[in-house]
């Protein structure tokens, strides 16, 4: 038996349902040479090349796909990933099926099939996620309510009073796990900044509604109907 370190495959499809001009991206979870690689056509044989043989490995897949934002400018938008736990694996085709987690229940966006040519003999199998990781993650978000008003005394306050009602900690990433929201990224709203934070929270908030397909109208509408309690 001839024992490798490398990792060689042949991705030989990429498909969407949803989305056109669409890319893969791939890398393991250990480091190698190259440390990532992108594939727009199939049929070419990569190779990830390992410094040592790890513990555990795996084989990251992201799908992605590029398109003309409303400003007609050229933007890459992530539509989902999977992951093939290498010590699992055998010297064959796999066809994986790509969702977007964000969502429930989950969006499958498309699939990608490659052919795993040399694989290094792994015996253990790859843990995805620290058993202290939810705890760890529930902190941190809870930590982020100090920089929002009214949960903390001295975090940031709404433009509006009303948006005080539909702050989050939290968010749910493509994967479906639940992580602490970008709070740190709220712009003050005192006076001598709040043409800024408006700006900007407008334009999250823009993207929010296209991203859930709903009109600001529609958004406008609930939002009165739940600060008059209708």
């Amino acid at each position: 038996m001839t024992v490798t370190k490398d990792v060689v495959f042949r991705v030989t499809e990429i498909h969407s349902h949803i989305q056109e001009k669409i890319f893969v991206h791939l890398y393991l979870s250990s480091p190698s040479v190259p440390r990532t690689t992108t594939i727009v056509d199939v049929g070419v044989a990569q190779t990830f090349q390992l410094a040592e043989k790890p513990e555990t490995l795996g084989l990251i897949v992201m799908l992605f796909c590029s398109r003309q934002n409303d400003d007609d400018k050229q933007v890459t938008q992530y539509l989902g990933s999977s992951l093939l736990d290498l010590s699992q694996c055998q010297r064959q085709m796999y066809h994986l099926t790509i969702r977007d987690s964000s969502t429930r229940p989950p969006l499958q966006t498309g699939r990608v099939s490659l052919s795993l040519q040399e694989i290094p003999h792994i015996v253990t199998h790859l843990r995805c996620q620290n058993p202290g990781f939810v705890p760890i993650m529930f902190d941190a978000a809870e930590a982020n309510l100090k920089l929002i008003a009214p949960f903390h005394n001295s975090g940031y306050t709404p433009i509006k009073q009303g948006l005080k009602l539909v702050h989050s900690p939290y968010y749910v990433n493509h994967m479906g796990i639940t992580l602490p929201s970008g709070a740190f990224c709220l712009i003050p709203t005192e006076s001598d900044q709040k043409e800024a934070a408006i700006k900007s929270h407008r334009e999250r908030l823009v993207v929010s509604l296209r991203r859930h397909s709903m009109r600001a109208e529609t958004f406008i509408s609930n939002i009165s109907e739940m600060l008059t309690g209708q």
